[in-house]
């Protein structure tokens, strides 16, 4: 479920938008431009979460599927990094879509990519995609459930911040996660 498209040839972020403003410009029928693939999409709402949805994916799309908690933990970070002044972005290709960042804020001339690694990962991937925001001058941070995340609380490696993440029972149905 992307998060991000061009709407009437302005990009919207979904997390930037409260549900009445979504709901509001979605009953307008307004023209989608899928940023991901250039394609055309349209608005939903599914499970309470605002997005967009391709109308035929294009081969070359470099999005992919993502879980809901992916979708609820990209939202999070991209609001938390606005909140404290930062320009947040979303989804955001680099240069020559050498990159991929979840979550993508700037400030002044500092750039930084938010990774949420919740799928399994390796550390020669990890590595190697930390390597590609360096030759961008990204520094990058990841959010990493699993062992690779687990690991680096005992041996850091590389000079990249990584956060375990695991999740937490909760009681009520949100979805919860712990640092």
């Amino acid at each position: 479920m992307p998060l991000k498209a061009k709407v009437n040839g302005t990009i919207m972020r979904a997390p930037l938008m409260t549900l009445d403003e979504w709901q509001a410009l979605q009953h307008q029928k307004p023209l989608v431009e899928m940023c991901c693939c250039e394609t055309r999409g349209y608005m939903r709402v599914r499970l309470g979460t605002p997005h967009f949805v391709h109308f035929n994916r294009s081969p070359d799309c470099i999005w992919k599927p993502e879980s809901p908690e992916h979708q609820y933990l990209k939202t999070l970070v991209m609001r938390t990094a606005a909140e404290a002044g930062w320009d947040a972005d979303i989804e955001k290709a680099g240069p020559d879509r050498k990159w991929f960042a979840d979550v993508f804020a700037t400030k002044n001339r500092a750039k930084l990519a938010f990774e949420i690694q919740l799928s399994p990962i390796t550390h020669d991937e990890l590595l190697r995609r930390h390597r590609a925001y360096a030759e961008c001058d990204v520094r990058d941070c990841w959010f990493v459930r699993g062992p690779v995340g687990e690991d680096y609380l005992d041996d850091p490696y590389g000079g990249i911040p990584v956060f375990p993440l695991r999740q937490v029972q909760a009681a009520t149905e949100e979805i919860q996660f712990a640092v």
